[in-house]
């Protein structure tokens, strides 16, 4: 199992027309750690099936997909929540600005001096991807949602009809609303 997914930019250049098939698994644990560490409790190692092209400008491409189990906190609990997930992948790599200024901002671009590291690049992708909301199987089948004393967790929807004005000078409103209308 690798650690890294890295090449000299130079070789990648030089790949044949046909493109470089990456099929490896790859332990991005020690990278995780470093740059993800306060939003991820682990990470298995990755599965990775890429296709590396490049292309007559020496752009670097590489498509394909990733999968992994990735632990993270319960958003109620903060239990641990292992979750499944399968990313595509869709990079290029590019080694000057001029060439990065030539894609279009919904793609996915990174400037490189003399090595592309795929494995940097798969961990950003993997994140994205990773939901805003975890909760536990218990916590999901239950519609009961945590509640102390003077506090309790909401749901935007009872949120926003309990946020309804409810002072005097709210009468008001409606008024000035009505007589607005009345112009």
């Amino acid at each position: 199992m690798q650690t890294s997914l890295k090449w000299p930019l130079a070789n990648l250049k030089k790949i044949p027309a046909s493109g470089m098939r990456v099929q490896e698994t790859v332990d991005l644990s020690a990278l995780l750690a470093d740059r993800f560490a306060d939003r991820v409790i682990s990470m298995e190692p990755v599965t990775v099936d890429v296709i590396i092209e490049a292309d007559e400008a020496g752009r670097i491409s590489a498509v394909g997909s990733a999968d992994t189990v990735v632990t993270l906190p319960s958003s109620r609990s903060l239990t641990p929540v292992a979750l499944p997930i399968h990313n595509e992948i869709d990079e290029w790599f590019v080694d000057n600005e001029e060439q990065l200024a030539r894609f279009d901002q919904q793609v996915n671009v990174s400037l490189v001096e003399k090595t592309v590291d795929l494995g940097t690049a798969l961990l950003e992708s993997l994140m994205l991807a990773l939901p805003t909301r975890v909760l536990t199987p218990d916590e999901a089948a239950s519609s009961k949602l945590p509640q102390g004393t003077d506090w309790a967790v909401t749901t935007e929807e009872t949120a926003a009809q309990q946020s309804k004005p409810n002072t005097p000078l709210a009468g008001l409103a409606s008024l000035l609303e009505q007589d607005g209308q009345a112009d």
